[in-house]
């Protein structure tokens, strides 16, 4: 099997290496990063396992470093995705490393390192990870940029209630936004209807059911938060429907009505508003 072909430690700046530990062919071209670090790799590896590097016979001057705009940490890691060997886990980035995942990611998109934009691609999908729930807006971002349309389904729900200042910053004022709005319309509609109230005719029920009911509906709806973006925000994610645990919480009020045409009604109308919140098209189907 061809390996890459090797150069001189000459033939490049010193203090250059390979970040991937043990590698047993020598860098032949110099990464600079934005920071001044210098990176050692291998001009056939940039060309075999990525299209955004030039080919071998295209460097000019391999003996001087290359800038680049991207900081030595991201770079080292990218650089990890230029051998034959098991790509890294991403799964030990947390909350605090975020930002330097979502680089790596925009430097795999940059240089079309094919294999580091599939795993950060699946880390930043992560719809139950602390990632998209603390940072969907960077995340829908990224995935209307590099055009994952489920990655930016995922990460939709959890802008419900971002301010429309917040937003624009980072995905503009044009079709996106427009499509946003719309998304984020559709979710205030159905917040509408669950705070809509439902009468009750005395003579299908009875004064006393009837009281009930509507002690029971305006006991609900307090429970509920009070402002739109209250609300939203309770929808983020695409969490169970918070009527459910508020019609829960107070369903004992209930427990007094000689039928059960009380307890159908709470039913109905938690029926009614899940399937209003189940319809509503995914994200990437308003842009």
């Amino acid at each position: 099997m061809n390996q890459p072909e090797q150069a001189d430690a000459g033939d490049v700046p010193q203090g250059a290496t390979c970040p991937v530990p043990d590698c047993p062919l020598a860098a032949d071209i110099v990464l600079r990063s934005c920071d001044k670090k210098l990176i050692g790799a291998h001009k056939l590896n940039l060309a075999r396992y990525s299209e955004g590097f030039p080919a071998p016979g295209d460097v000019i001057a391999p003996d001087k470093a290359v800038d680049l705009t991207e900081n030595a940490k991201t770079l080292r890691v990218l650089m990890t995705f230029m051998h034959s060997q098991r790509f890294p886990s991403l799964l030990n980035m947390h909350e605090e490393s975020f930002q330097e995942l979502l680089e790596l990611a925009d430097a795999a998109e940059k240089y079309l390192v094919h294999s580091a934009m599939a795993v950060c691609n699946l880390r930043l999908a992560s719809s139950d990870d602390i990632f998209v729930m603390s940072n969907g807006l960077k995340i829908l971002e990224y995935a209307i940029k590099h055009n994952y349309p489920d990655v930016a389904d995922r990460a939709a729900p959890w802008t419900l209630s971002e301010s429309w200042d917040d937003v624009a910053r980072h995905i503009g004022c044009g079709q996106e936004m427009m499509a946003w709005a719309r998304y984020r319309e559709k979710h205030i509609s159905v917040l509408e209807t669950m705070v809509s109230p439902i009468g009750m005719e005395i003579e299908d029920s009875g004064l006393g059911c009837m009281k009930r009911w509507f002690s029971f509906q305006s006991t609900v709806f307090q429970s509920l938060p009070a402002t739109i973006r209250g609300r939203l925000d309770s929808l983020k994610g695409g969490r169970e429907n918070p009527l459910r645990a508020a019609t829960k919480k107070h369903m004992s009020m209930l427990n007094g009505c000689s039928t059960s045409m009380c307890q159908n009604r709470v039913w109905e109308w938690l029926e009614r508003c899940d399937d209003d919140l189940n319809n509503i098209a995914a994200f990437h189907t308003f842009l």
